[in-house]
Order: structure tokens, then C-alpha cells, then sequence
């Protein structure tokens, strides 16, 4: 979790690592990755400890990596 100085943002970020995604298909399974990094961060509410700090506007990041290659879904956490 980040909080910028002022604490009107914050940002929770879930980094997944996709180690099996070389064989042609890599587009399909980073984004699953991505996206089960965004459910991770929702279904354990780790914006909860930004939200009890008084963050107002909270950003949620479900990174998924394979080599040099990335994916990136965001989305602003429900307060």
C-alpha cells in the first residue's frame, strides 16, 4: 500500500508473477492473472487499513508480469 502525503490518495497493488505464460498465450493468462489479483485485493479488503486512515479516494493496481512483458488492470476502490 502507498499513501500520498496528504492522504486524499492511497493505492493497494497486487503483483502476480505468470512464470507459465511463454507458450503463445500469454495476453489470455496475465490477464487472469490481473484479475485475480484485483479479486485478492477485494476479497481480503486491503483497502480496509487505507480506509480506517482516512484515505479519501483509494486506487486499486492487479499488476501480472511474465519476463519483460506486463499487465496492468486499475480500478478505484469502493469506499
Amino acid at each position: 500500500m502507498v499513501v500520498c502525503k496528504d492522504w486524499r490518495i492511497g493505492f493497494v497493488v497486487e503483483v502476480k508473477d505468470v512464470k507459465d505464460a511463454r507458450d503463445g498465450k500469454e495476453a489470455g493468462k496475465m490477464e487472469a492473472a490481473c484479475h485475480a489479483a484485483m479479486a485478492q485485493i477485494e476479497e481480503n479488503d486491503y483497502a480496509a487499513a487505507l480506509r480506517h486512515l482516512g484515505v479519501e479516494k483509494i486506487l486499486a493496481y492487479g499488476i501480472a508480469f511474465c519476463g519483460k512483458r506486463c499487465c496492468v488492470l486499475a480500478k478505484q476502490v469502493n469506499m
